[in-house]
């Protein structure tokens, strides 16, 4: 078998499993971490030959929006996966320039979105294609919108419940709504590029999205009883108040499904499911591997997110015998002697783990470095990180790339003194005086350390403050958290 670090020209075949056939790739150049490569236009029921490279070319992207691109890209890699099959070397395919970077080798991914646009009917294809860079407008219900709206979201479903046709919108690809429908499914059903829905609020026990095009779905569970999903469901996100007795119905269903599912509501369960390739479990206290072993023996990935998390019985994991990928943050239980049962699982390629204990972290590190596909193990805790950080909403601060680690100091100190003075206000005048005063140390500290605070650190920042306020203050009726933020909002500097 040819060395897997590549070379520029080298050609790669890849077995797409959603469409049971292979595709190819080829090197378009190798840098130090990271490696550029062009996805090839080749998709048979057996690997490409030497002799057939000279007539490979670029696949080109068509779908949605894409307009003949070439499908290129930039990865965070430097080797390609063992499972990978070297065919041979030729002059590159292409010599453009990529702007286009991934986390990692697409597994086929792109020939599998190739093949989804092309199944959809060709009328709808070819409306889509013609409406979405057009300014043209329709009115429905009570709004006018252009023939490229993208989404349905509450306003839109009401006016669609007064009157309207759907079909006037070609463009629609999701729906982000509150409230379940007959008439809701009805416009999905006629909409055949629309692809992902998040629903809230559902106000229903039985939903029923057969017959939609629907293949990632994110859903309030709270108060439904039974999920009846469509033939093309990929992706399933479970949030909100889950029942015990949920029954989920994919027998429609043509591939295995990616389950996600919170914690924070809901005890783990498979809900009736048969087809579950990957499970994302997020919220996670306190978890028996058991439960993992014995609903989803077929995984082929599995991620746990700790909130942080406390996981028990991990011998069990040598059941999983189809695993290829683990992903594991802020999981905890569990030291260098539990982490060997991963030694028997004969398909794990790829290991994601990030906040887990030091001398875990340290055995892995050493144990599979260049023996994987992927082996990131980073942000290693000691036995006493635990226990201050066990309620700390910014715990995954600590050691993140974007946060200077002075500056992180600062802000798990200043947290507790906030969190400690809130427990102590008996006004509301004392409590915005204490959250002045945390906005303002925000303020200082990111005006010292190169202005880090962007969006995603701004909204960690407001995150910690609300869970104070339900820790330390909602019992205490001396202000709203919308009038906390509102007294945050006009303390805050320009982040």
């Amino acid at each position: 078998m040819k060395h897997l670090q590549p070379e520029v020209g080298e050609v790669y075949s890849c077995y797409v499993k959603q469409l049971n056939k292979y595709g190819a790739y080829q090197i378009l150049s190798v840098e130090k971490k990271s490696i550029c490569y062009v996805v090839l236009d080749y998709l048979a029921e057996t690997p490409p030959t030497e002799e057939m490279l000279s007539t490979l070319t670029p696949l080109h992207r068509e779908m949605y929006h894409y307009h003949h691109g070439i499908a290129m890209t930039y990865i965070s890699n430097d080797h390609v996966p063992k499972d990978y099959i070297y065919i041979g070397t030729c002059t590159p395919v292409t010599d453009k320039p990529c702007n286009s970077f991934s986390g990692d080798w697409d597994d086929g991914l792109e020939y599998v979105s190739r093949a989804r646009w092309e199944a959809i009917d060709e009328e709808a294809r070819a409306a889509y294609k013609k409406y979405i860079n057009s300014g043209e407008q329709v009115k429905i219900g009570n709004h006018w919108y252009k023939k490229n709206f993208g989404g349905i979201r509450n306003e839109l479903y009401q006016d669609l419940l007064i009157g309207g046709d759907i079909r006037q919108l070609p463009c629609i690809t999701y729906a982000r709504v509150d409230g379940y429908s007959a008439e809701l499914v009805e416009f999905m059903k006629a909409s055949p590029m629309l692809k992902t829905l998040h629903l809230n609020n559902p106000g229903a026990e039985v939903i029923d999205l057969r017959g939609t095009y629907l293949d990632d779905l994110k859903l309030d569970m709270t108060g439904v009883a039974k999920l009846y999903l469509p033939k093309e469901m990929e992706q399933v996100d479970l949030t909100g108040e889950i029942r015990d007795d949920l029954q989920i119905d994919d027998s429609a269903c043509l591939q295995p499904i990616a389950l996600s599912i919170s914690l924070k509501k809901a005890r783990l369960q498979n809900f009736g499911l048969k087809k579950i390739s990957e499970l994302r479990v997020f919220d996670v206290r306190k978890l028996d591997m058991a439960l993992v072993a014995q609903y989803f023996s077929d995984l082929e990935k599995l991620g746990l997110w700790g909130a942080p998390g406390i996981i028990t019985n991990i011998a069990v994991m040598e059941k999983l015998q189809s695993l290829r990928t683990f992903i594991g943050e802020d999981i905890f239980g569990y030291g260098e002697s539990e982490v060997q049962v991963l030694e028997k699982l004969p398909k794990l390629n790829r290991l994601y783990l990030k906040s887990i204990p030091k001398e875990a972290g340290a055995y892995l590190k050493k144990r599979w470095k260049n023996k994987l596909d992927t082996l990131e193990i980073t942000r290693l805790r000691d036995e006493g990180w635990l226990a201050d950080n066990l309620t700390n909403p910014l715990r995954h601060w600590d050691g993140s790339e974007f946060i200077p680690k002075a500056a992180y100091k600062k802000v798990f100190s200043t947290y507790k003194n906030t969190k400690k003075l809130m427990k102590e206000a008996d006004s509301k005048e004392m409590i915005i005086a204490v959250a002045i005063e945390y906005i303002k140390f925000f303020n200082q500290v990111n005006a010292k350390y190169d202005e880090f605070i962007e969006t995603e650190e701004r909204e960690d920042i407001f995150a910690a403050m609300e869970q104070i306020y339900m820790e330390c203050l909602q019992h205490k009726n001396f202000i709203s958290i919308q009038e906390l933020f509102d007294v945050m909002d006009d303390e805050r500097d320009d982040w």
